[in-house]
Protein backbone atom coordinates (compact mmCIF):
# COMPACT_ATOMS: atom_id res chain seq x y z
CA UNK A 1 0.00 0.00 0.00
CA UNK A 2 1.49 3.18 -0.85
CA UNK A 3 2.00 5.88 1.71
CA UNK A 4 -0.31 8.69 0.00
CA UNK A 5 -3.28 5.93 -0.14
CA UNK A 6 -3.68 6.25 4.03
CA UNK A 7 -6.47 7.99 5.09
CA UNK A 8 -4.31 10.57 7.74
CA UNK A 9 -1.78 11.17 4.81
CA UNK A 10 -5.01 12.40 2.56
CA UNK A 11 -5.05 15.67 0.76
CA UNK A 12 -7.88 16.96 3.02
CA UNK A 13 -6.89 16.32 6.25
CA UNK A 14 -2.91 17.90 5.41
CA UNK A 15 -2.56 21.00 7.51
CA UNK A 16 -5.54 20.62 9.56
CA UNK A 17 -5.56 20.62 13.36
CA UNK A 18 -7.33 17.92 15.13
CA UNK A 19 -9.04 19.41 18.24
CA UNK A 20 -10.06 17.68 21.19
CA UNK A 21 -13.75 19.14 21.88
CA UNK A 22 -14.46 16.33 24.11
CA UNK A 23 -12.71 17.33 26.84
CA UNK A 24 -14.27 20.53 27.16
CA UNK A 25 -17.49 19.17 26.91
CA UNK A 26 -16.39 16.69 29.67
CA UNK A 27 -15.44 19.17 31.86
CA UNK A 28 -18.96 21.29 30.90
CA UNK A 29 -20.79 18.19 32.28
CA UNK A 30 -19.07 17.94 35.46
CA UNK A 31 -19.94 21.26 36.37
CA UNK A 32 -23.75 20.33 35.79
CA UNK A 33 -23.12 17.36 37.69
CA UNK A 34 -22.06 19.19 40.82
CA UNK A 35 -25.99 21.21 40.33
CA UNK A 36 -27.75 18.22 40.93
CA UNK A 37 -29.79 16.93 44.37
CA UNK A 38 -27.68 14.21 46.10
CA UNK A 39 -29.93 11.41 47.58
CA UNK A 40 -28.47 12.51 51.23
CA UNK A 41 -30.19 15.82 50.24
CA UNK A 42 -33.31 14.76 49.11
CA UNK A 43 -34.18 12.51 52.50
CA UNK A 44 -32.82 14.92 54.75
CA UNK A 45 -33.00 18.60 53.28
CA UNK A 46 -32.95 20.24 56.46
CA UNK A 47 -29.45 18.56 57.21
CA UNK A 48 -27.31 21.00 54.87
CA UNK A 49 -28.78 24.43 55.41
CA UNK A 50 -27.05 27.22 57.56
CA UNK A 51 -29.57 26.62 60.45
CA UNK A 52 -28.89 23.24 61.18
CA UNK A 53 -24.78 24.20 61.31
CA UNK A 54 -25.54 27.19 63.70
CA UNK A 55 -27.40 24.67 65.79
CA UNK A 56 -24.98 22.13 65.65
CA UNK A 57 -22.15 24.65 66.55
CA UNK A 58 -24.19 25.34 69.36
CA UNK A 59 -24.64 22.00 70.51
CA UNK A 60 -21.15 20.99 70.08
CA UNK A 61 -19.81 24.76 72.10
CA UNK A 62 -22.28 23.51 75.00
CA UNK A 63 -20.47 20.40 75.27
CA UNK A 64 -17.29 21.69 75.06
CA UNK A 65 -17.63 24.59 77.86
CA UNK A 66 -19.12 21.39 80.14
CA UNK A 67 -16.51 19.44 79.43
CA UNK A 68 -14.28 22.02 80.53
CA UNK A 69 -15.97 22.55 83.61
CA UNK A 70 -15.45 18.90 84.48
CA UNK A 71 -12.29 18.89 83.92
CA UNK A 72 -11.40 22.18 86.38
CA UNK A 73 -13.67 20.43 89.04
CA UNK A 74 -11.94 17.05 88.65
CA UNK A 75 -8.20 18.17 88.73
CA UNK A 76 -8.44 21.13 90.72
CA UNK A 77 -9.83 19.52 93.99
CA UNK A 78 -7.56 18.77 96.48
CA UNK A 79 -6.85 14.95 97.38
CA UNK A 80 -5.69 13.88 100.35
CA UNK A 81 -2.64 11.55 100.29
CA UNK A 82 -3.21 7.54 100.76
CA UNK A 83 -1.86 7.52 104.43
CA UNK A 84 -2.79 3.76 104.39
CA UNK A 85 0.52 2.71 101.99
CA UNK A 86 2.38 4.87 104.30
CA UNK A 87 1.21 2.83 107.69
CA UNK A 88 1.78 0.01 105.89
CA UNK A 89 5.53 1.14 104.91
CA UNK A 90 6.58 1.56 108.52
CA UNK A 91 5.04 -1.60 109.82
CA UNK A 92 6.92 -3.86 106.78
CA UNK A 93 10.04 -2.50 106.35
CA UNK A 94 11.20 -1.63 109.92
CA UNK A 95 15.18 -0.90 110.08
CA UNK A 96 15.91 -3.21 112.53
CA UNK A 97 14.14 -6.27 110.76
CA UNK A 98 16.10 -9.50 110.33
CA UNK A 99 14.91 -12.34 108.35
CA UNK A 100 14.70 -15.67 110.43
CA UNK A 101 17.01 -18.16 109.40
CA UNK A 102 14.90 -21.06 107.37
CA UNK A 103 15.16 -24.84 107.97
CA UNK A 104 15.72 -25.09 104.38
CA UNK A 105 18.82 -22.73 104.65
CA UNK A 106 20.05 -24.74 107.09
CA UNK A 107 19.52 -27.77 105.23
CA UNK A 108 21.27 -26.50 102.24
CA UNK A 109 24.35 -25.54 104.30
CA UNK A 110 24.96 -28.88 105.80
CA UNK A 111 24.69 -30.48 102.33
CA UNK A 112 27.59 -28.64 101.25
CA UNK A 113 29.38 -29.53 104.31
CA UNK A 114 28.56 -32.85 103.73
CA UNK A 115 28.70 -32.69 100.01
CA UNK A 116 32.63 -31.60 100.41
CA UNK A 117 33.66 -33.93 103.17
CA UNK A 118 31.85 -36.43 100.44
CA UNK A 119 33.86 -35.49 97.55
CA UNK A 120 37.25 -35.66 99.93
CA UNK A 121 36.72 -38.90 100.63
CA UNK A 122 36.42 -40.12 97.09
CA UNK A 123 39.43 -38.69 96.02
CA UNK A 124 41.31 -40.31 99.21
CA UNK A 125 39.73 -43.61 98.33
CA UNK A 126 40.83 -43.01 94.63
CA UNK A 127 43.99 -42.39 94.67
CA UNK A 128 44.67 -45.04 97.58
CA UNK A 129 43.28 -47.48 95.18
CA UNK A 130 45.88 -45.84 92.47
CA UNK A 131 49.01 -46.27 95.06
CA UNK A 132 48.21 -49.88 95.73
CA UNK A 133 47.45 -50.52 92.06
CA UNK A 134 51.34 -49.28 91.47
CA UNK A 135 52.55 -50.86 94.15
CA UNK A 136 50.86 -54.43 92.79
CA UNK A 137 52.07 -53.21 89.49
CA UNK A 138 56.13 -52.67 90.94
CA UNK A 139 56.17 -55.73 92.65
CA UNK A 140 55.01 -58.19 89.35
CA UNK A 141 57.55 -56.36 87.27
CA UNK A 142 60.00 -57.55 89.66
CA UNK A 143 58.99 -61.10 89.91
CA UNK A 144 58.76 -61.35 85.79
CA UNK A 145 62.46 -59.88 85.60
Amino acid sequence: MPLSASAEDSDQNKGKIDWKIDRIIEKGQKKENNNRETELEKRFPNLFKEETAEVISAIQAAEKQSIEQLERDLFSSNIEGNTTIEKTKQALFTSDYVAPSSVAAEAEDQEENGNSFNTLLMGGLAALACFVSLGVYILYQRIAN
